[in-house]
């Protein structure tokens, strides 16, 4: 069972991982965004994105992977300022 105080910094790392992700957001193009909202938050999968942003599955692909890349290294650079 975790204590009240392993749980309250639990919560506040996890405030500070949401807030940078949305931080990270900045970085994506418009594109970049759509994809990754259709992929992750409406569950769409490779060629339901490609027909409702008219581009082939290759670009659905690379647009995602990008946007990824962007956060991660967004991320892992902002994580390196915590410690």
């Amino acid at each position: 069972m975790l204590s009240h105080e392993t749980a309250m910094l639990s919560i506040e790392d996890e405030n500070k991982v949401g807030f940078l992700l949305n931080d990270s957001f900045r970085f994506l193009s418009k594109r970049q965004k759509e994809a990754l909202s259709l992929r992750y938050f409406h569950d769409m999968d490779t060629d339901q994105i490609s027909t409702f942003m008219k581009i082939n599955p290759q670009s659905v692909y690379n647009l995602i992977f990008g946007a990824l890349k962007i956060l991660k290294e967004h991320l892992r650079g902002e994580q390196l300022a915590w410690y």
